[in-house]
């Protein structure tokens, strides 16, 4: 299993989630080990980092089309 979830803290903000968990082999009753990881600071770079790339396409095709012209 593995999903990421936007989740309610006690602050009363969203922050997202990495859940991660998987079936151990056991030869008694299953068992799940997992995980519940903060991913929202590294969600936030990273959406900051598209804005910056698109910005930069951006200024490259203008910086082109003065050049051809």
């Amino acid at each position: 299993l593995s999903a990421e979830w936007r989740l309610l803290g006690p602050d009363s903000r969203y922050r997202w989630f990495c859940v991660r968990a998987s079936l151990l082999e056991t030869a008694g009753p299953r068992e799940w080990l997992g995980t519940c990881t903060d991913v929202d600071d590294m969600r936030g770079l990273q959406d900051r980092q598209r804005l910056l790339l698109s910005e930069l396409q951006h200024r490259v095709r203008n910086i082109l089309s003065v050049v051809r012209a």
